[in-house]
């Protein structure tokens, strides 16, 4: 007759399989597990059935693994049903576990709740949680919280706060916080302007792939600032950050293809810049249209791309506009 396994080795089995990529083996051991009374096994199998992982996604089975876990009193259980809830589009729910999970300190409930606030547009709750999460060491919350004081939303703004929680954020080598102590050092913001440090802090999180930072070392080696000029270093950089996706250095390659004679290239990144949003890249697609720059010309498309940029007050797309119909 076969031993039975106990609970706490179909844990660790279950973890081996799911380092090895073998999610529904996984699945099955954490299922297995979680029956035998493991909690951790519990919120395992509702992740997996929340992400669909080994199985299709399926909220309800993820509410119910959570819900075993959060009746013994698990706090982390406790917030992926908020998140579960939220998911559904209950957001009264998903606040009510949150307020519980983060009542028993559990930091990503307190930014959970603080996110749930700012959703809401109650930016002072959305704060006073941003700090309780941020004071806990949630590297999301020192973010957020950041950027509020930096903006002055939620909180009086006070932009050496903010730097002080971006600094804090980065210094535990968090990237998107990296490249915000960077800007913040460019424009003197909240600390005395400094273009060496600036650099070097936007390296740091470039080197760590964020895109904006990229983005921004690129600027630097570009310009020589905060570092010796270098155009070559700073078309690589300018590359790497425009195939992230990165909207600014979409358009500035694009701009580079303009300049060398590549007139359909340019206009092919700058859609795809144009596409995510960013309207300088909206302009310019009208502006290309409008010229057959790349592009077979065609007033009614570039009259609606300059309409789309000045629909936000963007002040080139109103002149093109104005000059079309002058």
């Amino acid at each position: 007759m076969a031993r039975k396994i106990k609970p706490e080795n179909l844990l660790k089995l279950g973890r081996k399989a799911y380092r090895d990529g073998e999610y529904e083996i996984a699945l099955d051991y954490y299922e297995e597990a979680a029956n035998g009374g493991i909690v951790d096994a519990m919120i395992y199998a509702g992740n997996m059935y929340l992400e669909g992982k080994g199985t299709k996604i399926n909220l309800t089975k993820a509410k119910d693994w959570f819900a075993k876990a959060a009746d013994l009193g698990d706090a982390i259980a406790i917030n992926n049903l908020g998140y579960t809830c939220e998911q559904e589009g209950d957001d009264d729910k998903a606040r009510e576990f949150y307020e519980k999970a983060a009542a028993a300190n559990y930091p990503v409930a307190m930014l959970n709740l603080a996110l749930n606030y700012a959703a809401n547009g109650e930016d002072l709750k959305a704060a006073e949680w941003h700090e309780k999460a941020a004071q806990s060491g949630n590297v999301d919350s020192m973010i957020e919280l950041a950027i509020m004081y930096r903006e002055g939303y939620g909180v009086a703004q006070d932009k050496a706060k903010a730097f002080r929680w971006f600094h804090r954020a980065a210094k535990r080598k968090n990237p998107r916080a990296m490249n915000f102590v960077g800007v913040l050092y460019s424009n003197g913001e909240g600390v005395r302007q400094s273009d060496r440090y600036s650099f070097i802090w936007c390296k740091k999180a470039a080197e760590a792939g964020n895109a904006a930072a990229m983005h921004n070392t690129y600027f630097s080696y570009e310009y020589g600032e905060g570092v010796a000029q270098d155009k070559k270093i700073a078309y690589d950089w300018l590359v790497k950050s425009a195939n992230l996706g990165y909207p600014k250095a979409m358009f500035d390659l694009a701009e580079k293809y303009s300049e060398s004679g590549d007139d359909k290239k340019s206009f092919e990144l700058m859609l795809k810049a144009a596409e995510t949003g960013d309207l300088d890249a909206t302009n310019a697609v009208g502006y290309k249209y409008y010229h057959g720059e790349g592009v077979k010309k065609n007033i009614s498309l570039a009259l609606k791309w300059y309409e789309a940029a000045a629909e936000f007050d963007h002040p080139t797309a109103l002149i093109n506009l104005a000059y079309h119909y002058a």
